[in-house]
């Protein structure tokens, strides 16, 4: 990362004072907000004389981008030591940077704590600055928009109105359920949104580079388009070929007692469909009850969910012998609840029961006596657990029978949408490819979802005690596979590259990229994606649908990712007070409900109309 040039006549200079450790300091609206700067401003460091990091020898302020690069800025190292220590810095690019002090203490060079800031991109519209809080956006969905070569002609009244930014929702071809938002292939553009559609990928992806160039000159209008990176359509053609980038009972073993009961209750469903069990109809409380009955005896006694819910004692045994001790041993009041959380990557793996590595438990046990012991106790606790998990199973369902069929009045059981319950999984028919590749031709994939009262941060397909999946605790959706990037792009290298390919492209082409379902989409996965956008293009303004149901997350996300602005739900709001603190929050810099705008007149175009006198045409302010 190379050192930018000083900023124009126009831009900000700002002084920030750090702390006696090189620290930020706390600043107003810490809390509520976001530090950020405007793209060209540039920022003076200040390290007051007599502060730690200047005691022995001029410090060094490190910055780093999101692209990895880092730049070291040195101060003035001619100053007397009773002067402050000074370095400015001139941003680089836009995007979300974090920046800490080196100095030498006692100990050796230390790095000083670090903090977090984030410079907005510029927006222009026809060459002309476009303040992001002049920002006046519209959604259009994009498959009632009209051929994609007529969006000029389409939105010419939305233009006329006010509107200078038009998100568009996905244009790429959707899968089987015809969701935009459960694509097929995420690189191309769908054929049938055009008036002339091209044969070729790059001549579809130019016609829409057209309309949005036009949408701009012409109408001064600037585009925005979804990208989608936590899950695709099920029936996505390249995940045949690439199963392992979904979660499978293969990669994810943890989740094959959960991809079981969901096989099972479907096979229920299929039954009750057929008139047997108790079936088709459900139309009052008894018929539920009656439905529940056939559960327990039809889908989880035939199960044994128990066999997938003990200690595998003899595996245990093996690997503790066959492991080397290594690593610092772990104290007698944690071993157990070590060895515990050890049980869960292998726990509902196998009818043979879970392990505990032998890397683990040599750690926690000097021999195989105690080793016993901890396992005697564990097997009782997750005799426990799955009397709480088939309660939570059987309450689950209740709940979705209850809403749909008595609340909703769904009718009969039937096929697809209308069956007994969504389908939490789905097996894949393997490409002639991938068969030959991996030597078998099915893979059993998870679908995507939600789940209440999650942490954002927190994967919950990955093992845990929440066991979402198999408690039925996923709001599902049927028509999309969720995408198992893992830690980093060696772990997936295919989908980070497909994926990489698709948020690039739109953002070669439009001006502004929303970020569609954020907070479940992996945060070193957004990171990643982001920073090639902004490398792609630079002032690619960044919104994004965040909620994440806490307030500090929601600040993390945004200045880990440079999200510039974020998206809320009016009818999550339960009270007029509710909509009105969230419209006036100074989470996005929103000013009180009835004040004064603080957008300059000179940001906006006035109304005018047009009149004629004797002196000829002209043209006035409209009256107010």
């Amino acid at each position: 990362m190379a050192a930018a040039s000083p900023p124009d006549a126009d831009a900000s200079r700002w002084r920030l004072e750090l702390g006696d450790l090189g620290e930020l300091p706390r600043l107003p609206g810490d809390a509520d907000g976001v530090l950020r700067i405007g793209c060209g401003d540039s920022v003076l460091f200040v390290l007051p004389a007599g502060s730690t990091p200047t005691l022995r020898h001029a410090p060094t302020l490190v910055v780093r981008d999101e692209l990895g690069g880092e730049l070291q800025l040195e101060g003035d190292n001619s100053a007397p030591v009773i002067c402050d220590w000074v370095v400015e810095w001139f941003p680089e690019r836009p995007g979300p940077y974090e920046l800490h002090v080196r100095y030498l203490a006692e100990s050796g060079e230390v790095d000083g704590q670090p903090w977090q800031l984030v410079v907005e991109p510029a927006l222009s519209v026809k060459g002309q600055p476009l303040p992001a809080r002049s920002v006046v956006q519209l959604t259009v969905l994009s498959r009632l928009a009209g051929p994609i070569e007529k969006w000029p002609e389409a939105l010419a009244a939305q233009a006329a109105l006010g509107y200078n930014m038009v998100h568009f929702t996905p244009i790429q071809p959707p899968g089987e359920s015809g969701s935009c938002y459960a694509l097929d292939e995420q690189v191309d553009i769908d054929g049938t949104l055009m008036e002339s559609p091209p044969a070729t990928r790059e001549g579809r992806l130019d016609v829409v580079s057209k309309a949005v160039d036009k949408l701009e000159k012409q109408l001064g209008i600037l585009s925005a388009m979804d990208i989608v990176l936590n899950h695709a359509a099920g029936s996505a053609p390249w995940l045949l070929d690439h199963p392992e980038s979904a979660y499978s009972v293969r990669n994810c073993p943890h989740l094959t007692a959960a991809a079981e009961l969901d096989e099972k209750l479907a096979w229920f469903s299929d039954e009750l469909k057929s008139g047997r069990l108790g079936g088709p109809e459900i139309e009052n409380h008894e018929d539920v009850d009656l439905v529940m009955a056939g559960i327990h005896q039809h889908v989880l006694g035939p199960l044994r969910l128990c066999e997938f819910f003990h200690v595998d004692e003899a595996a245990c045994l093996e690997s503790w012998i066959a492991a080397t001790p290594e690593g610092e041993r772990v104290s007698a009041h944690e071993c157990h609840e070590v060895l515990k959380n050890s049980l869960l990557p292998s726990l509902g793996a196998s009818r043979s029961g879970a392990v505990i590595p032998g890397s683990v438990s040599r750690r926690c046990c000097s021999d195989t006596g105690l080793l016993k012991t901890h396992m005697a106790r564990l097997q009782g606790e997750l005799s426990s657990l799955l009397d709480c998990i088939e309660r939570d199973v059987l309450e689950a369902i209740r709940g979705v029978i209850t809403y749909e069929r008595l609340e909703q009045k769904k009718g009969p059981v039937g096929d697809g949408h209308l069956a007994l319950l969504p389908r939490y999984f789905r097996r894949l028919s393997l490409s002639s490819s991938a068969k030959a590749r991996l030597g078998y031709d099915t893979e059993v994939v998870a679908h995507n979802g939600w789940v209440g009262d999650w942490p954002a941060t927190e994967d919950f397909a990955a093992p845990s005690w929440r066991m979402v999946y198999l408690r039925r605790h996923l709001c599902a959706w049927g028509d999309c596979v969720k995408l198992r990037y893992g830690t980093q792009p060696s772990d997936a290298p295919f989908l980070w590259d497909y994926m990489t390919q698709y948020a690039v492209g739109m953002a070669k082409i439009f001006h502004a990229i929303r970020l569609d379902n954020a907070h479940s989409t992996p945060l070193h996965v957004s990171r990643y994606m982001l920073a090639r956008v902004r490398e792609a293009n630079p002032h690619c303004w960044i919104f994004a649908e965040l909620f994440t149901g806490s307030y500090a997350t929601d600040l993390l996300y945004q200045r880990s990712l440079g999200i510039n602005a974020l998206i809320r739900e009016a009818m999550q709001c339960d009270s007029p007070h509710d909509i009105g603190s969230k419209l006036q929050s100074p989470l996005w810099g929103a000013h009180p409900i009835g004040a004064l705008s603080p957008v300059p007149t000179f940001d906006r175009a006035a109304p005018i109309e047009e009149t004629t006198n004797g002196k000829g045409h002209g043209r006035v302010l409209a009256k107010l």
